[in-house]
């Protein structure tokens, strides 16, 4: 018992210290993102400073990592102790994918990836909560450009399925094999030991979300043509 006691103490102490350097980080990094939207702005009104405006713009795409890994990494203390927060309501879903749909094409645009939104229902009404849905969103797309070459595609599609709602992100990428479609949604995976490019949290986190809002989440894919990542939520 005492043990246990412990060990909660020790969760929280964690968790309690995790907050407080994510809230300083943020800050940090707040500024950071400020002083280069200053330097793009600058090299913008110069009219002629491309190799400032580039520097500042990579600066932010830098930025705008470190704040999502320090999001992910909150987020998985709160999975992690039980704590992980959704707070689901009816809303449009149609109209949530179709809003959203115009930054993700932008993100895939800055590699030459087109992303298409197919023709979906003009209204769905859901249960869901919409900055956690945004999320799932965001790690499904980032998880598609990071494997999908330059010229390749992403797709976003909608469907009614009897009393649940179903959304697919799919890629002409490169493909995952079927021995390992259920591994890439477990914490801290990667395909193989020369795969650096994530620590595996995106898949993990979007599980736990989907989940925590009484949805399924999966993927389909062949090798070398692409991947299917699906995942649904309940019908309000």
């Amino acid at each position: 018992m005492a043990e246990r006691t412990r060990a909660d103490v020790a969760l929280k102490n964690r968790d309690d210290f995790l907050g407080m350097v994510a809230h300083d980080l943020r800050g940090f990094m707040g500024e950071i993102a400020l002083r280069a939207a200053l330097v793009v702005r600058a090299s913008s009104e110069a009219r002629g400073d491309a190799r400032m405006r580039d520097l500042g713009e990579g600066i932010q795409r830098s930025t705008a990592g470190m704040k999502r890994l320090v999001g992910d990494l909150l987020d998985i203390a709160a999975i992690e102790a039980g704590r992980l927060q959704v707070q689901p309501a009816a809303d449009d879903l149609a109209r949530v994918l179709r809003d959203a749909a115009e930054p993700f094409r932008a993100a895939a645009g800055t590699k030459g990836i087109a992303l298409e939104l197919d023709d979906a229902p003009g209204t769905v009404f859901a249960l869901f909560d919409h900055d956690r849905v945004i999320q799932v969103l965001g790690n499904l797309v980032g998880n598609a450009i990071k494997f999908t070459p330059s010229g390749g595609r992403i797709t976003f599609s909608l469907r009614e399925r009897g009393d649940e709602v179903q959304i697919a992100v799919a890629d002409t990428g490169v493909g995952i094999a079927a021995d390992k479609l259920e591994r890439i949604f477990e914490g801290y995976a990667q395909l193989s030991p020369s795969d650096r490019r994530g620590l595996g949290l995106g898949l993990y986190i979007a599980r736990s979300l989907v989940e925590a809002q009484r949805g399924r989440i999966w993927a389909t894919s062949v090798p070398g043509a692409g991947s299917e990542f699906t995942f649904t939520l309940p019908r309000a």
